[in-house]
């Protein structure tokens, strides 16, 4: 050899040594798994985008992977006791609370052949609950071993109570919930106990501001000395918030089912909100996961104390989902 060249190992002089060591490492376990759960995730992927665009009639591949993930993004299991997942479709079903609960949304619950019992009252608090249940007088014959449905609302009157005199900031929301489930208790024990089952479902409240406290709607009173006044707005909106938390622990404490109806619309306010918004999305979800048009997906579209025909339709399709323990999506 001339001085300065050096001998190569001869290993590395074989055209075969890099094909057999590229062979050998292929034949590792771990590396073919890896490559097979990519190639499988690749096409699953593929197959699924290609079934958006065959559903949604869009050919465009942009579209339709922003609408699975915005989908996929939005989509929510229901939270609840693992025994209600085993139990069937109600044969009793009672509505109890204020006039958030008396809603018409009860007319699309799917409960086929249940029997309803409602025990309502506009101005209904988190303590006259209780009371409302036991005047309704359910007879004993129709809860005997019958699976029994309890979906309750109550606890925005108390808000409003509070913020009409002046002592919403020192109201204490903690007690407001002790005594909502302090009722439901006393009527479980009371009335409840020859029913087969029995599951409780607590629905909280969506805000007709979508959290800004601004709504452009013509609110009626009391709601028209809350919104878009920035002092009372701040403080209620965030009462409404501190309530839903309040009834989420005192639900999972108690071992009910708690109904999240502010955060599902959490997205949407009044109608003129959602069209400012809509030129940003192309496709708007409704809680069944299907695509809504933007001039329906408002919630509220004539009062702010209360839903609008496709907020109704949102709350009980919520409640459905939840009865039959199946997915449910944030609306927007």
């Amino acid at each position: 050899m001339e001085d300065g060249i050096h001998a190569l190992p001869p290993d590395l002089l074989r055209d075969e040594a890099v094909p057999r060591r590229w062979t050998a490492l292929c034949a590792s376990p771990v590396v073919s798994f890896l490559l097979y759960s990519i190639t499988l995730a690749f096409l699953v992927t593929i197959i699924v985008l290609v079934g958006v665009m065959l559903g949604r009639g869009d050919s465009d591949v942009t579209a339709a992977v922003r609408t699975l993930f915005r989908k996929t993004d939005s989509e929510r299991e229901p939270m609840l006791p693992a025994w209600y997942l085993r139990q069937r479709r109600p044969a009793v079903a009672i509505v109890a609370g204020d006039a958030w609960a008396a809603g018409e949304w009860n007319q699309a619950l799917q409960l086929p052949g249940a029997t309803v019992f409602r025990a309502t009252a506009p101005n209904a608090t988190a303590a006259t609950v209780q009371p409302l249940l036991a005047a309704a007088l359910i007879p004993n014959a129709a809860l005997q071993n019958q699976h029994v449905a309890l979906i309750v609302q109550a606890g925005i009157n108390d808000l409003l109570r509070a913020q009409a005199n002046g002592s919403l900031a020192a109201l204490d929301i903690g007690a407001v919930a002790r005594a909502l489930f302090d009722g439901l208790r006393l009527f479980h024990i009371a009335q409840l106990s020859r029913a087969a089952s029995v599951r409780v479902f607590i629905v909280d409240y969506p805000d007709a501001s979508a959290g800004t406290g601004y709504t452009a709607l013509q609110c009626e009173p009391p709601y028209d000395a809350i919104y878009n006044r920035i002092g009372a707005s701040a403080a209620f909106v965030d009462a409404l918030a501190m309530l839903s938390q309040a009834l989420f622990t005192g639900a999972h404490e108690a071992g009910f089912a708690f109904v999240p109806l502010r955060d599902t619309l959490a997205n949407v306010g009044s109608a003129d909100v959602v069209h400012a918004l809509s030129p940003l999305h192309r496709d708007f979800l409704g809680v069944d996961g299907t695509s809504v048009q933007p001039d329906a997906i408002a919630a509220f579209t004539d009062r702010c104390g209360a839903l609008g025909r496709t907020g109704q339709a949102y709350q009980a399709q919520l409640l459905n989902a939840h009865i039959a323990g199946r997915a449910y999506w944030v609306v927007g």
